[in-house]
């Protein structure tokens, strides 16, 4: 498909050190710090990447967009996630270095999401059919698509992300996405990942460059089902052995994010029933990485090879903050754009 350029991004704009009006999202980060994610400051998200955690730049975004936002970000600075229009809902996009925005194919359905990008701009996610079916699927560099294969009795699939050796990992179930964690593998063959002990399903959220994967299990018919047993953080290690990492006192945790150096991220529940963004080490040693000032709860999203972790702190309305903590766990709010550039007259 040809590469069509809809104009380039806005000017950039001091990050400075606290929280201010709109929301924001932090969801992914690369190896030279750029952060990136969504921003609202009034009606709609925005595409947004922070420059070495610094300056806030919008990205482009396709003719007649209402909505758009960065989900995965790879070492060249290439951004990938989604962008809609009153006419098309989740259209797959793609940002070049430069800042152009592609628009991907999609599936017969039209709705997609993007998940993983690695350092050759392979992207996964999934694409939807008319019927609300998800299924994995790979975006080439040009932007083509391919639906991944699936296991024998199964009907649904998400990838989740994709490593360096273009190992994506995910889930497949056969309904309503409760089933394993899956990977598929370079050679296009699929495995299923071991389940843990007592857990009915499982989704593998993350995989790194050694073939570590991470993600969550639960007992219950669906992963965090009101009423069953909350999900753990798992990972699953190149000797075929799982672990189950450990929550801060509570019953619940997420891992979203390993790096390179096996240190893991996400979110976990504490004795009183708050939830906190976390970081895992090496070792499986968990620590609760705080919120900003005021806040009650927070989730980390990704992590690079630094240590660098992003995410959001969340207030009492419910409202996110795009954030960012130092390998030192000194926490820092990441700057808001100004208010929503006016739509031309």
């Amino acid at each position: 498909m040809g590469e069509a350029e809809f104009g380039p991004g806005s000017g950039e704009y001091p990050a400075a050190g606290g929280p201010s009006a709109g929301r924001s999202g932090a969801t992914c980060v690369n190896s030279a710090g750029d952060v990136a994610g969504y921003t609202i400051p009034g009606r709609g998200l925005l595409p947004v990447l922070w420059r070495g955690g610094v300056s806030a730049v919008l990205l482009a975004q396709v003719p007649d967009s209402i909505h758009g936002a960065v989900t995965v970000i790879n070492d060249a600075g290439e951004c990938a996630g989604t962008d809609q229009t009153g006419e098309h809902p989740s259209m797959p996009v793609r940002w070049s270095a430069s800042g152009a925005v592609v628009v991907m194919e999609t599936l017969p359905g039209g709705l997609s999401i993007v998940s993983g990008i690695n350092a050759g701009g392979v992207t996964v996610g999934s694409c939807f059919t008319e019927e609300g079916t998800p299924g994995a699927v790979r975006w080439d560099r040009g932007g083509e698509v391919t639906a991944l294969g699936l296991p024998d009795s199964h009907v649904v699939s998400l990838a989740c992300d994709i490593n360096d050796a273009g190992v994506i990992v995910g889930n497949a179930g056969p309904a309503d996405l409760m089933g394993k964690a899956v990977r598929w593998n370079a050679d296009g063959t699929i495995t299923e990942l071991p389940m843990p002990e007592d857990a009915e399903n499982a989704v593998a959220m993350a995989i790194n460059n050694a073939g570590v994967i991470v993600g969550e299990a639960t007992s219950g018919r669906l992963l965090a089902e009101s009423g069953s047993d909350p999900g753990q953080a798992v990972r699953w290690n190149t000797d075929g052995t799982v672990t189950r990492l450990p929550t801060l006192g509570g019953d619940h945790a997420a891992a979203q994010d390993i790096n390179d150096s096996g240190v893991v991220v996400g979110s976990a529940r504490r004795a009183d029933g708050s939830v906190r963004a976390v970081r895992w080490s090496a070792e499986g040693e968990v620590v609760d990485l705080g919120v900003l000032a005021g806040d009650v709860k927070s989730r980390a999203e990704a992590v690079n090879n630094a240590g660098v972790v992003v995410g959001e702190s969340i207030n009492a309305n419910d409202e996110t903050h795009a954030v960012l903590w130092q390998p030192d766990g000194t926490m820092v709010a990441l700057g808001q754009l100004p208010p929503r550039r006016p739509d031309p007259s």
